[in-house]
């Protein structure tokens, strides 16, 4: 693992930690209900994301467009880092990012104890917990081909793009 790479990664985070502390800032919600409905969009976000993935649409002869997965992926990652800062006040383990394509992988068991793991932290957030989807959501990505600069940029436009939200007064 590069540590150029790592130091994206935590840049990554720490910019997510500022853009949460500016909407939690601007949209003031009560702790325990913006807990609840971010559990509920992580999930709606990872079916997004598996949704453009077209995996489990055996019945569909389209081909996945690329970015809009990764686009889909880094909402889901954007969500999840959130979790780290807002709610544990920790980073992720960066020492869980392998950059390789781990083979005989069951995308459909993968996804489904992904489901399983995300509904979990309604009741039960932990950082064994919150680790152990970050490491299921980078085997997925690599699984289906999605490989680190492509994510690292998908992030990057994605802070840029919540950024943007952020600042206009309509948002």
């Amino acid at each position: 693992m590069k540590l150029k790479q790592i130091s994206k990664w935590e840049e990554i985070y720490k910019y997510n930690r500022t853009l949460d502390e500016i909407f939690i800032a601007k949209y003031q919600s009560p702790a325990n209900d913006m807990y609840a409905k971010n559990c509920i969009e992580f999930l709606v976000e990872i079916g997004e994301f598996v949704n453009e993935t077209r995996c489990f649409k055996y019945w569909s002869i389209k081909t996945p467009d690329k970015a809009l997965m990764l686009e889909e992926y880094a909402d889901c990652l954007t969500m999840l880092l959130s979790f780290y800062g807002t709610f544990l006040n920790t980073p992720p383990n960066f020492s869980l990012i392998t950059y390789s394509k781990e083979d005989n992988i069951d995308i459909m068991s993968l996804i489904n104890n992904l489901y399983e793991d995300v509904a979990k932290i309604l009741n039960n957030l932990s950082l064994p917990l919150l680790n152990k989807i970050f490491q299921m959501l980078l085997i997925l990505a690599y699984s289906l081909n999605l490989n680190e600069n492509e994510i690292l940029e998908a992030l990057n436009q994605k802070q840029l793009k919540v950024k943007e939200r952020l600042e206009d007064e309509l948002y």
